[in-house]
C-alpha cells in the first residue's frame, strides 16, 4: 500500500476518534493500561514461578522453566531488536519523500524501527510465558496483546503489518518455552 493509500486508510480508521478529546484520552489511557499491565505481569510470572520452586525445595538455577521464562523471552527481544534495527522501517508518522507522515493520536519522539512491534512482541511472548504457567491467564494476556496491537495502529505508530508480525514473532518464540 503507498504512503497516500495508507494516509487515506489511516484517516477514515482514526477519523472517528478524532471527534473530541475522550476518545483520544481513552485511547491513551487504554495504552498506557495494557502496557502497565505487561510490565507488571512479567516479573509476577518471574516471582510466582520462584516462589513455586523454593517451596518444592527446587533449586530455581536447575529449574527449566524458570530458566526458559527468564532467558527465551530476553534472548528474543535482543534480537528482535536487532532484527528491527536492520530493516528500520518508518513509522506511519515518519515524513516520507514524496509527501508528508500521518498524524498520529499517541505521539512519539521515535523515528523508524517500526517492523516488527517490539511492543507487542514483548506483549505475546510474556503472555506466552504466562500461558505455560497457566492457562487462562496466558489466554487473557493474548488477548490484551491483540488489543495493544489494535491501539498502536490506531494511535498511528505502527503499521498494521508492523503488529502482526510482532504478534507473530512473539508467538513463535514464546512457542519454545513450550520445547
Amino acid at each position: 500500500m503507498s504512503t497516500e493509500k495508507y494516509a487515506q486508510f489511516y484517516q477514515k480508521l482514526s477519523g472517528p476518534l478524532r471527534r473530541g478529546s475522550g476518545p483520544v484520552i481513552l485511547l491513551k489511557v487504554f495504552n498506557l493500561l495494557l502496557t502497565g499491565i505487561m510490565y507488571a505481569a512479567y516479573p509476577l510470572l518471574l516471582i510466582l514461578r520462584l516462589h513455586s520452586v523454593l517451596q518444592s525445595g527446587g533449586d530455581p538455577f536447575r529449574d527449566a522453566v524458570l530458566l526458559k521464562i527468564l532467558l527465551i523471552p530476553a534472548g528474543s527481544f535482543v534480537l528482535l531488536s536487532f532484527i528491527r534495527r536492520r530493516i528500520n522501517r518508518p513509522r506511519p508518522y515518519d515524513p516520507l519523500p514524496g509527501g508528508a507522515g500521518i498524524r498520529p493520536l499517541l505521539v512519539r519522539d521515535r523515528s523508524g524501527c517500526s517492523m516488527p512491534s517490539r511492543h507487542v512482541f514483548s506483549s505475546v511472548i510474556i503472555s506466552m510465558a504466562a500461558l505455560l504457567l497457566d492457562f487462562r491467564a496466558g489466554a487473557l494476556l493474548l488477548t490484551l496483546s491483540a488489543c495493544s496491537a489494535l491501539v498502536r495502529v490506531l494511535g498511528g505508530i505502527h503499521y498494521p503489518s508492523d503488529v502482526a508480525a510482532g504478534y507473530l514473532a512473539g508467538v513463535a518464540c514464546g512457542l519454545l518455552l513450550f520445547v
